[in-house]
């Protein structure tokens, strides 16, 4: 199942901060796993405290 793929541009000192968690080896084994993570936590934080409201995965299909 491919996913629409996320991009972000990000400046050279989140670039180094990518880096440092990185390093702690918590968020991932690579700078791309940490983004994941990170965004993922973030939209599990706004779900939360009711920022954004929750969707179900009903309505998102796999793709082909």
């Amino acid at each position: 199942m491919a996913n629409d793929r996320v991009q972000p541009r990000l400046p050279p000192i989140m670039h180094a901060y990518l880096d440092a968690l990185l390093d702690l080896g918590v968020y991932g084994k690579d700078k791309t796993d940490v983004a994941r993570t990170l965004i993922e936590d973030g939209i599990k934080r706004s779900l939360a405290d009711n920022i954004i409201k929750p969707l179900s995965a009903k309505d998102f299909p796999p793709k082909d």
